[in-house]
């Protein structure tokens, strides 16, 4: 009775229909996935977002995706429904971890879950986050995706499941990168080969002489601090030139202004040809990039190879 009264006050208030807790602790996911795990019974494998978020996700991009839904894996046989939840009864891929008395999902096959139940408005949105938080890897995106997609041929949730393939395959982790991308093959500009272009390429450059530190300091590189590791939006490796697509928003922060200018002078001095494309040049005019960076990749790839060098003919007389 006592219980009743306290929720109706609004003091406490149920998750799941199972136990109450505060308001304010309802959004905690350790409080939901407590909740979902003692209304499906022990063996019961917390995943998706929640399950993420345990395991040190933070963040609002559980919302900003809308991924929010708990999700939890089953026994094969059980025939459980939880109103506000997502319950998966095919076979769990993943590895257990336990945090606070719970099974949850690795963090990999969590992620993938959010993926594959992502509204598809926002499953690339998604995809590309996660892969510029570093929270998964491509190669896994595809892989395990793979896997999934034949032990679960002509299930609803196949069709997910193969989008986020595709995107994961594409190379890009952003809108403006797949506008480029797009804009590359209708210019003919081919993927991969021997003069192909690749998306995503990580390099390694000698750094500059002496890296910035905090204030006005600087401290001098050694061993293996002189290398510099950069990505690349888009590179031709047989030419060493490089295409940075900015997007809608810049950094204007000044550590994040230095440290871009002195990648940009490492990889300089590296040999590379470094080109800066923004979002409004590619929604405006496409064509025209693509038109310079063709110009770009000719002019380099003839000066590399001497033509148009007029005294090298005679330059051992």
């Amino acid at each position: 009775m006592r219980l009743n009264t306290l929720q109706r006050r609004g003091i406490l208030m149920p998750v799941f229909g199972q136990f109450a807790v505060q308001p304010t602790v309802a959004e905690d996911p350790f409080a939901i996935a407590h909740a979902l795990t003692m209304r499906l019974g022990r063996d019961a494998i917390i995943t998706g977002a929640v399950a993420m978020q345990c395991l040190g996700g933070t963040g609002d991009w559980a919302e900003r995706f809308g991924v929010t839904k708990p999700m939890a894996y089953l026994p094969l046989r059980s025939h459980l429904r939880v109103t506000g939840a997502r319950l998966l009864r095919s076979q769990f891929d993943g590895t257990v971890v336990r945090r606070r008395g719970l099974r949850l999902a690795d963090s990999t096959t969590s992620l993938l879950d959010c993926i594959t139940f992502a509204p598809k408005s926002q499953r690339e949105g998604l995809v590309d986050f996660l892969l510029q938080q570093n929270w998964i890897e491509r190669s896994l995106i595809e892989e395990r995706v793979a896997a999934r997609c034949q032990s679960h041929r002509g299930r609803q949730s196949s069709a997910g499941q193969r989008a986020a393939r595709r995107h994961a395959a594409d190379g890009t982790e952003s809108a403006a990168e797949r506008l480029l991308r797009a804009a590359l093959v209708r210019a003919g500009l081919k993927r991969g080969g021997a003069q192909g272009w690749k998306a995503n390429l990580t390099v390694q450059v000698p750094r500059g002489s002496s890296v910035r530190a905090a204030g006005s300091a600087t401290r001098h590189t050694k061993g293996a601090d002189r290398l510099r590791t950069a990505r690349l939006d888009f590179a031709w490796m047989d030419c060493r030139v490089a295409v940075e697509v900015d997007g809608r928003a810049f950094h204007s922060a000044t550590d994040a202004f230095e440290n871009d200018r002195a990648r940009r002078m490492d990889l300089q001095a590296a040999g590379w040809t470094v080109l800066n494309v923004t979002w409004m040049a590619l929604k405006e005019s496409s064509a025209a990039v693509t038109s310079q960076i063709q110009t770009i990749l000719t002019q380099t790839r003839r000066a590399q190879s001497g033509i148009g060098r007029p005294f090298e003919k005679n330059s051992n007389r």
